[in-house]
């Protein structure tokens, strides 16, 4: 699993997190699908929406509970079959 730098977000901040997948993806290949997951000590931190294109995936994120912090996975399957995962911290604090 490929992981990226840890991020803030105010409690009741708004957040869109964007990964791109070109640098991991083949010359023609594309994201098929794009399934993002939240792992914590709580439900508080929500993914609200998500999208995708051709070669990256975002998810805008809401809530969480404040101190606390989230693991947010992003796993994508692309039109050659592979799936791949990358994971980003989320910290719930006032920056």
């Amino acid at each position: 699993m490929l992981t990226f730098p840890t991020r803030t977000k105010a409690p009741n901040a708004r957040r869109l997190i964007t990964r791109n997948w070109r640098p991991w993806l083949k010359k023609t290949e594309t994201i098929e699908s794009a399934v993002w997951a939240v792992d914590g000590p709580d439900n508080a931190l929500t993914v609200e929406a998500s999208t995708y294109d051709q070669s990256s995936a975002t998810a805008r994120i809401a809530g969480g509970t404040l101190g606390a912090s989230y693991r947010l996975t992003c796993t994508i399957t692309t039109s050659l079959g592979q799936e791949w995962s990358a994971s980003v911290t989320i910290n719930v604090q006032y920056t």
